[in-house]
């Protein structure tokens, strides 16, 4: 049985849940999908037996190469660029779908390993339990395709353990998708904010577009605010756990201690749970019979497949990114602070695959552009003869035959290697074709506190970090249109495409993290980002009190690293009570809103530095595209 814990938004505790329920199975195999941010093993500790890199095949042309271009032609995620001096491959961008191979006619193409990242695999013990497998990946800095290490991942953690917990990445985007294939069952863990409303509406679409049972854990329950159980009752989503907004419960988890052995209390909590679970007397909820499928078409609109060298950011303008490795540090509190406090400012809200910005800001006009991110195989039944040979040629198994050839729209990357394979291709009979797929929405207009805009990625899409490059664009017009030098960008958590994206030919980051074994481990992570992409970089710790030691460590981490911790925010109740009631958290009375004003003028007063100097932005690596994919 496999068990996905999930989550739209970042940091609502669904490490905190995926850990402890693990434990409580004692022996349960924990799967750490989380490859941008796997954070499990600070609380497990596992021993790691094997580590070695995920790794696909990319192009390289050999001498017989002749320089036709029909490679380039072919490849729609302009990975490959046909040179007078020969044959140019992005790595980066390639999605290793056999395309350009087949396209050769001199056949002048061969496949070498690229690493995308790290595979890790050994064993966890809780107590006296027996020993179980463990396994997590990690994206390495600059890569892009988190999904492919994700199936690597649990493919590599397949074995005889009876019941196996994914601990899934935040968000609703391909890389969801991925870790939530082949689950039992879904654990959404969501709290009572109107954040995690939002997001969990989204995830329980994708997981009923897949079939899977779900049931709600909702953690911080006390606090009020968006009425989850009544969403909840409305959709038949149980709520099979509640976990109160707790100081000590947060302190254990920030000293990555687990709570399941070390807090009497939940550890009866979590020996319930997974009783329930193992029995098969868990309430859940039952998905549709009729699955929905979502829109897919395009309505004409070309994806946009250009790389960073070719789309110069605008001169005169500060962009500035709000940005975080780990979800749920405060990132989107304080970038609506700043907004909030700024003067004739423009916001780009970049989490796309989970935007909650609009929701404290209240746009009060939008226009909606469609985006498309890439393309979707269509194959029509009435001329498919179901030979089976797209079937068969498909490497990310997207085409199945019942009995003609059908398209699963959440594994089809749009490469067309379906379409070259077709023995139908030249005539009038062909079955196949590859039109521009909708990937998501993107809004600008205005806001209660200046322009913005903001984009969202239809459940399980991919091409996120595109869709954040359009996002930007967009805010870049809206400045022009009010006449200000200004942009706040809120950047997606973690690592890959989006955040990529969103750092790109930024003139500042500021990194908002917590006293957490997992916060600082993965602001490290981030900061090895902005410094990738030659990004000043400012720090503010959030809830600073909540582990002093750690506070500490991050301090040191900064300080080695050259990055300047400009200000501490306490723990303060008040913060996420005034977000769960849609409020601008800095115009709060409690001491955390008071830090946060604080740290609102820090930032504003360097923004104010930037723009006297107008210089224009120079920090775009030459090989990493902004057009993520």
């Amino acid at each position: 049985m496999r068990i996905a814990i999930a989550s739209g938004k970042g940091g609502t505790g669904k490490t905190l849940v995926a850990t402890n329920l693990a434990a409580a199975f004692a022996k349960a195999a924990y799967i750490d999908c989380d490859v941008e941010g796997a954070n499990g093993h600070l609380f497990l500790k596992p021993e790691i037996r094997t580590q070695r890199p995920a790794e696909v095949p990319v192009p390289t042309a050999t001498d017989a190469c002749t320089g036709c271009g029909a490679c380039a032609e072919v490849c729609r995620f302009g990975a490959i660029a046909a040179l007078e001096t020969g044959v140019l491959v992005f790595n980066e961008l390639c999605h290793s779908c056999g395309t350009c191979l087949e396209a050769c006619p001199e056949g002048a193409l061969k496949e070498v390993p690229h690493t995308l990242g790290t595979i890790r695999l050994g064993t966890y013990q809780v107590g006296n339990a027996p020993a179980v497998p463990f396994a997590d990946g990690e994206l390495n800095t600059g890569q892009i395709q988190a999904a492919t290490v994700i199936e690597q991942v649990k493919r590599a953690a397949d074995g005889d353990t009876p019941i196996a917990v994914l601990d899934c990445p935040p968000g609703t985007g391909c890389a969801v998708a991925e870790a939530l294939r082949g689950a039992d069952l879904c654990l959404l863990v969501t709290e009572p904010t109107p954040f995690g409303l939002s997001d969990l509406e989204k995830a329980a679409n994708l997981a009923d577009y897949m079939g899977i049972p779900q049931a709600v854990v909702l953690n911080r329950s006390d606090l009020g605010g968006a009425d989850v159980r009544g969403f909840c009752r409305e959709r038949n989503l149980p709520i099979i756990l509640e976990i109160p907004y707790d100081a000590d419960l947060a302190r254990l988890y920030a000293r990555g201690q687990l709570v399941y052995t070390d807090a009497q209390r939940y550890r009866e909590t979590f020996d319930v749970l997974a009783d329930a679970i193992r029995s098969g007397r868990l309430e859940r909820s039952t998905p549709p019979a009729k699955r929905e499928t979502p829109p897919l078409a395009a309505d004409g609109a070309e994806p946009d497949n250009t790389r960073c060298m070719d789309m110069p950011r605008p001169t005169g303008l500060v962009q500035v990114a709000v940005i975080s490795g780990k979800g749920g540090t405060g990132k989107t509190s304080l970038a609506a602070s700043l907004a909030a406090m700024a003067e004739n400012a423009v916001t780009a809200d970049a989490d796309v695959d989970a935007p909650n910005l609009h929701l404290l800001l209240e746009p009060l006009g939008e226009t909606r552009t469609p985006f498309s991110g890439g393309y979707l195989a269509e194959i029509d039944p009435d001329t498919c003869t179901g030979c089976g040979e797209c079937a068969e040629a498909c490497r990310f198994d997207a085409v199945t035959l019942a009995p003609q050839a059908v398209v699963d729209p959440l594994r089809c990357v749009g490469c067309g290697l379906c379409a070259l394979v077709c023995p139908l291709r030249d005539t009038g009979e062909m079955p196949v074709r590859i039109e521009p797929r909708l990937s998501g929405y993107a809004y600008s207009g205005k806001t209660r506190h200046g322009g913005g805009a903001r984009g969202e990625l239809l459940a399980g899409g991919e091409a996120s970090g595109k869709l954040v490059t359009l996002v930007r664009s967009l805010a870049e017009t809206q400045a022009q249109r009010i006449d200000t030098d200004r942009i706040l960008i809120d950047a997606p958590p973690g690592m890959g495409c989006p955040v990529n994206a969103a750092l790109t030919g930024t003139d500042l980051a500021v990194a908002v993290t917590e006293p957490t074994q997992s916060g600082l481990h993965d602001l490290k992570r981030a900061l090895d980002l902005a410094q990738w992409f030659k990004v000043p970089t400012l720090v503010v710790i959030n809830k600073a009190d909540i582990c002093p030691e750690i506070t500490e460590s991050i301090r040191a981490v900064c300080g080695a690293g050259g990055f300047e911790v400009i200000d501490a925010v306490p723990f303060d109740r008040t913060i996420p009570q005034d977000v769960a009631g849609g409020n601008i958290p800095a115009f709060g009375k409690g001491p955390g809103a008071a830090a946060l004003r604080r740290v609102c003028r820090t930032v504003l007063q360097r923004i104010r530095q930037l723009a006297e100097r107008n210089v224009p932005s120079t920090n775009i690596p030459g090989t990493l595209p902004r057009s993520q994919t």
